[in-house]
């Protein structure tokens, strides 16, 4: 997905937490991410579109959720029908290339990474 990016292009990625959803972007030499937004999951596809007037959106990369305690069967539909609304968009968005980052996590994981690793300090 990443060698078929226009030069400068940036990666946006959403990841579910609970009812929320965590949105960042790369910067243009894809060498680290920023966060962009945490917004409802029925906001998140908007949220997306609105960036796209902002910043010139290669590629979504949509994570698994961070499971905290609730059901995986139930966040993996969330999961999936956050996926099937940024590709049924009608506008720009569904026109952006998709890929989804296949990492399990628990809320526990995350928090001990956010922890002990510099790239992760901001999430």
């Amino acid at each position: 997905a990443l060698s078929g990016l226009q030069p400068y292009s940036v990666c946006m990625s959403l990841v579910h937490c609970g009812k929320r959803v965590g949105i960042a972007h790369s910067d243009p030499y894809l060498s680290c991410a920023t966060p962009f937004a945490t917004v409802s999951r029925h906001a998140a596809v908007h949220a997306v579109a609105t960036a796209l007037g902002e910043m010139p959106i290669g590629l979504i990369v949509l994570g698994f959720p961070i499971i905290d305690g609730q059901r995986r069967s139930h966040a993996m539909k969330r999961h999936e029908l956050l996926a099937c609304q940024l590709r049924e968009h009608a506008g720009t968005v569904g026109a952006i290339t998709q890929c989804t980052w296949s990492q399990r996590s628990t809320l526990s994981d995350v928090r001990e990474k956010c922890r002990t690793e510099q790239l992760w300090s901001d999430i």
